[in-house]
């Protein structure tokens, strides 16, 4: 008998203590406040905010926009072809600009579906050479192309 009461006892404050307050979803804790602040805050500007088609409202620059300078440009690059799965190569290209070293290795044909590597070493170095003129001229990450790889003939 006195282990059934334990039991209920037990039982009952496990209930108890589990079960959520009924006005809980009405609190708010600080980050709701500051929200439902700033929304209702916007609906009242929101008849004074400056028209979105007003280039002077847009936060650009004025006059001829400046090109970025290529950091890459005075870097000095190192390409090695990599043996990959099932007798396909790949290549590693290192870049080292100021003393900092960045690696690209790429074990299949980018941009192309699948995981395939490069048939040859030759069509391997083709693309890291790309690579890196494209580093050189237009800068990080550089992007390859299916047409690029074509134009290349690594692919058909």
């Amino acid at each position: 008998m006195m282990h059934k009461s334990i039991f209920i006892i037990a039982l009952l404050i496990g209930v108890v203590s589990c079960k959520q307050p009924k006005n809980q979803e009405t609190q708010t804790t600080p980050e709701r406040n500051a929200n439902v602040r700033k929304n209702s805050s916007s609906s009242q500007t929101q008849a004074s905010k400056p028209n979105s088609n007003d280039p002077a409202s847009q936060n650009l620059p004025k006059g001829p926009v400046k090109p970025q300078e290529n950091l890459y440009k005075g870097a000095s690059f190192e390409t090695k072809v990599i043996t990959g799965k099932e007798n396909t190569f790949g290549y590693e290209i290192t870049v080292t600009l100021n003393g900092k070293t960045q690696r690209i290795r790429q074990e299949h044909k980018p941009s192309v579906p699948g995981i395939r590597g490069f048939d040859t070493q030759e069509d391997a170095q083709k693309v890291a050479d790309f690579v890196v003129n494209k580093i050189k001229t237009k800068g990080f990450p550089p992007t390859v192309t299916p047409e690029e790889l074509k134009a290349l003939g690594v692919i058909k």
